[in-house]
């Protein structure tokens, strides 16, 4: 199923820098990613945020294979198009 967003949203966007609400994950799906991360931070303690405040996606699994779901390239691909690379991401 595609999740491309609709001219509405990509008007939106264009005007405002930003579009809201794009549900691209399923209903809990979110909920356990944060599980997840808040389970590593709980972990590694001080160092979480070393390794996921900047360019994370690069350090955990888990934060890869968010940035690379289809859902959700699909609404970034509905403005820049599908030549798409993750430079940086960022939690804090």
């Amino acid at each position: 199923m595609s999740n491309h967003l609709t001219p509405a949203q990509v008007e939106s966007y264009r005007r405002d820098g930003y579009v809201h609400p794009v549900a691209c994950l399923a209903d809990g799906e979110s909920r356990r990613y944060r599980e997840r991360i808040e389970a590593y931070e709980a972990e590694a303690g001080e160092k979480a945020t070393l390794v996921i405040r900047n360019k994370g996606h690069l350090k955990l699994r888990l934060l890869y294979d968010l940035v690379h779901d289809p859902r959700i390239l699909d609404a970034v691909e509905s403005v820049i198009g599908p030549d798409i690379m993750c430079w940086s991401s960022s939690l804090s």
